[in-house]
This record gives structure tokens, C-alpha cells and sequence, in this order.
């Protein structure tokens, strides 16, 4: 029997998001006989799935303070101790604001860092900020042995486009987000359950939007293209599936909207895949995106999504459920406008697209076969 590779995974933050998601989805899909995740997660010393990676065989090494407070003594001590037994750590990245975790990693003498980018540019972001990516990047690119991307546009932000795209199908590969496409079916049982648990009525229309409360997500928008639908559909209704900082701000925005009556706040869900099945239409006004785990599994429960080019291209498997928005338009009469028209030209009824996206290559279980091969030196 072949010894257990041990793999540091950095980036992670220690709450469920699509990042977080996305990584443990893979673990979930590998040989645990042959693989081991060992994760150190951002944000606090606790990770949102502690019990089910040490389930696995893995741990959780904490490199933050009880108060939040990122520490890199701690993380130095992490990455010393655990040298003894890795040799590879899988950096999980949207930006590259600081070094000292790749310094610290060189300096222990790790053999193998493969670098993975889940992100774009953030636009709020000082120019200064970007100019230390921008220098960092230079040097991480060099020092890593393959550099991943979820997406074109998310590989030339982390290395640099000219960088990026001449190495693509050598150092440098798209690996796109996947999911488990048989969970995140729609579900007609699914549907009726949710909208019964919720008060929902079968006839009422459904918007959601999937994700964390924060300024990436831009929910205030989302909310006040809702505010013009009640408008002129009385009985409908938002569901907001996620967490954040900005929970408070957004429930003023839709008291100070009038519509609160109409939107619920559902917090973190561990049925998203079941909401999407009771939703009948996802707002999505991200400011920017790497390639979102949500509009996948959005496509795979047959949910139509509305959103900006930059938001859609990259994810968009099935054109038909794809309402796209000019990247500046940023007009909610607009956007309720080109939903009205969607809905009232497209009743033909629900159904699946997993076939679809399996072959477009966002199977887990084929991915994870895939990273697995990676990550333990199996393919050059």
C-alpha cells in the first residue's frame, strides 16, 4: 500500500464560501487512502469543516488569534513543524497582496508549491495595493510549480495575461470550478418542500441570489432591482442564501425600500442546491467574479441567472438560461425590465442540465481525479 501524502492547503477562509466549497468539494471526491488535506484557514483558528476534514484524516493547524488577528509567527511555526512530514503546499489565492506566507514556505524548504487563482481584480482596491500584487506576482509565478486558474480571466490577474496565456497547457492550466451535478439537479420535491417550509405560495415567483453578504456580492443592487419587480409582479419574493458583514446594511436598504415583507434573509443553507429547485430566477450582480461555483450549480437546477458579460462569459455552459447585461449598466428599471421579458417569453417548464455540464467539464468527481493526479506528482 502506497504512503499517505500529506498537503498543506493555504487560502482558505474559516467560513463557507464558494472558495471553501470548492476546495473540500474536491477533498470529498479523493482517494483519502492516498491523499491528505491538512488545512490552514484565514480569518480565525477555527474552519467551518473541522470535523469532516479530520474525518478524513486531516487537520486544521490555526494561524490566527482568538481576535482575528492573522499572526506570522504562528504561521512560521505551522510551517516548521510541519515540514517534517510535507513537502507540498496548495496555495488557494484571489490576490497577492502579501509574500511572507511564500517566504516563509521557501524558507522551510518546501519541494512543491502549486498556486491557484480563484479571482479578478478587485476594483476597490488602491492603486498602490495593486502595485504590490503586482510586483509579488512576478516572484510567486517563479516559484511555483504549476499555476492554476478557475478562468482565463482569473489566471492573467494572479500571473499576468502575456504570462499566463503563453504557458497555458504547460505550467499554467485552467482548472474550472466543478461541482457534484447529481446534488444540484432540480428537484420538484425540493421545490414544493421549500416553498411550503417558507410560506411560499406555488404560484408566487422566486428570485435568489447565493453568497456572502459583502461588497463583491453587491446585494444592495440586487434588492433594489427586486424593489422594481414588486412593482409589477405583487406576489413575489427574494431569498437572500448567505452570510456577511453587510447583513445589517441590507436590511435597512430593503426597509428603507418597503420591501422587507418580501425579502428573507435564509443565513447560511446547507440546502442551496434546494432553494435554487424553489427559486425560479437568480439576481447576480457580482462587481467581479473568478468563475462562480453559484452560477454553475445555478445552470446544472435548470435557474435562470441575469447578470453582466464580464460576470456570465467565462461560467456560461447553457446560453438559455444566461441574461446578460451590458458590464456598465448598472440601471435597476433595466434590469427589471429584461427579466419581466425573460419570464414572460420563456414558460416551457423546468428541467436539468447536468449532461451539459458534465460534458463542458465541471464534474467533481472527474476534477478530482484530475487535482488528485496533480497534487501528487503523477502528471508532469
Amino acid at each position: 500500500m502506497s504512503e499517505i501524502k500529506r498537503i498543506l492547503v493555504y487560502g482558505l477562509g474559516s467560513k463557507v464560501g464558494g472558495q471553501e466549497e470548492y476546495i473540500m468539494n474536491l477533498y470529498r471526491h479523493m482517494d483519502h487512502s492516498r491523499i491528505v488535506f491538512d488545512i490552514i484557514p484565514h480569518g480565525s483558528p477555527n474552519f467551518y469543516a473541522r470535523e469532516e476534514v479530520e474525518s478524513y484524516g486531516g487537520r486544521i493547524l490555526p494561524v490566527f488569534t482568538q481576535d482575528g488577528q492573522f499572526s506570522t509567527s504562528m504561521l512560521a511555526d505551522v510551517l516548521d513543524k510541519a515540514r517534517a512530514n510535507h513537502d507540498t503546499i496548495y496555495f488557494n489565492m484571489c490576490a497577492l497582496y502579501r509574500l511572507d506566507p511564500f517566504l516563509l514556505a521557501k524558507k522551510n524548504g518546501y519541494e512543491t508549491l502549486f498556486v491557484h487563482s480563484h479571482n479578478t481584480k478587485d476594483p476597490s482596491r488602491s492603486r498602490l495595493v495593486n502595485m504590490v500584487h503586482y510586483i509579488n506576482r512576478v516572484i510567486v509565478r517563479n516559484w511555483a510549480k504549476r499555476c492554476f486558474a478557475c478562468s482565463v480571466p482569473a489566471g492573467e490577474w494572479l500571473y499576468g495575461k502575456s504570462y499566463f496565456d503563453r504557458r497555458i497547457g504547460g505550467k499554467c492550466e485552467v482548472v474550472p470550478n466543478a461541482i457534484d451535478l447529481e446534488k444540484h439537479s432540480y428537484d420538484e420535491n425540493a421545490r414544493v418542500r421549500v416553498r411550503g417550509e417558507l410560506g411560499i405560495s406555488a404560484d408566487a415567483i422566486v428570485y435568489v441570489n447565493v453568497g456572502r453578504l459583502i461588497f463583491q456580492k453587491n446585494q444592495s443592487f440586487a434588492l433594489r432591482v427586486f424593489a422594481e419587480l414588486l412593482k409589477v409582479q405583487s406576489d413575489a419574493w427574494l431569498l437572500l442564501a448567505g452570510q456577511g458583514p453587510d447583513r445589517d446594511e441590507l436590511r435597512r436598504i430593503a426597509s428603507e425600500l418597503g420591501i422587507e415583507e418580501r425579502v428573507r434573509f435564509l443565513g447560511v443553507r446547507k440546502d442551496v442546491q434546494d432553494i435554487m429547485s424553489a427559486s425560479d430566477l437568480m439576481l447576480f450582480p457580482s462587481r467581479f467574479e473568478g468563475l462562480p461555483l453559484t452560477l454553475l450549480e445555478a445552470q446544472a437546477a435548470g435557474l435562470p441567472v441575469i447578470s453582466t458579460t464580464r460576470i456570465l462569459e467565462p461560467a456560461t455552459v447553457v446560453d438559455e438560461l444566461m441574461i446578460t447585461m451590458d458590464d456598465v449598466d448598472w440601471n435597476p428599471m433595466h434590469w427589471c425590465e429584461t427579466v419581466a421579458e425573460y419570464l414572460r417569453t420563456h414558460t416551457n417548464g423546468r428541467r436539468s442540465y447536468a449532461a451539459e455540464l458534465a460534458s463542458a467539464g465541471y464534474d467533481i468527481k472527474q476534477l478530482a481525479r484530475h487535482m488528485q493526479s496533480l497534487l501528487l506528482g503523477e502528471i508532469a
